[in-house]
């Protein structure tokens, strides 16, 4: 599937303190649960929460299953100053279908650095490791409004290839005595069913047909079809075979 397979990268150099930073590629077939452990105490140390949500797993179990896409090959960026890990990037690897040809499309994300060492140009390094990691060709999308994750990709060579857009937030006007967990799931439930209900309302006229959707558990090979239909009606699109759709 791929051109060539990744082989670890390893880049040493100075921060703006003079000290020595050790940056390197993690590959998905060397990943340990030690390697997980550190960047997932690393991630919390640097978002001050991680993940933002309760995913329902360990948070280590959600970052493997992040990383360990069908296509992936390389797992993360590693920073490191004496040993100590100090700055990591997750590298998320789907595949891309681009006019004839599949390429991998990388993206990297949950990117921090130690609090302690910001500042330094640690970010800009993992940034360049980001780069080189995963052989070309390939295709590499980022999709963000983060001025500093943006300003790495213009230091990268990135180009804009779409309109910028901005996320609109609106605070819902919620009593305080309102703000509990249980009202809130209870909010959300009730929202999630109003939307629905106008929906079905909005679109009862356009569907006269008797399809209805069902519940599965797993994807299998006959949804192959349905891609090889497909993938040629889009000039750019993510490769949508079984695997991809079960992960």
């Amino acid at each position: 599937m791929y051109e060539s397979d990744p082989k670890p990268l390893v880049r040493v150099a100075t921060d703006r303190t003079g000290q020595r930073v050790v940056v390197r590629s993690i590959l998905r077939r060397d990943l340990t649960l030690e390697h997980l452990e550190r960047m997932v105490k690393l991630l919390q140390a640097g978002f001050g929460e991680w993940p933002a949500f309760d995913p329902g797993v360990p948070p280590v179990d959600h970052l493997r299953w992040k990383i360990e896409t069908p296509f992936a090959r390389v797992a993360a960026i590693a920073a490191e100053i004496g040993g100590e890990l100090v700055g990591t990037a997750t590298v998320l690897t789907l595949r891309a279908k681009v006019g004839d040809h599949e390429f991998p499309r990388t993206r990297g994300f949950d990117q921090t650095v130690h609090p302690d060492y910001r500042g330094r140009g640690i970010a800009s390094l993992i940034s360049l490791v980001n780069q080189d990691a995963v052989p070309r060709p390939k295709l590499r999308i980022t999709e963000t409004h983060s001025q500093a994750l943006l300003h790495l990709a213009r230091k990268a060579g990135a180009r804009v290839i779409g309109n910028p857009v901005l996320p609109l937030l609106h605070q819902l006007r919620i009593p305080v005595h309102a703000r509990t967990e249980a009202s809130s799931a209870l909010l959300k439930a009730q929202a999630i069913h109003a939307i629905g209900a106008w929906n079905r309302l909005l679109h009862r006229r356009r569907h006269t047909s008797s399809a209805r959707p069902r519940t599965l558990t797993r994807f299998d090979e006959g949804f192959d079809t349905l891609w090889k239909y497909v993938r040629d009606q889009f000039d750019v699109i993510l490769v949508r075979t079984p695997d991809y759709l079960n992960w």
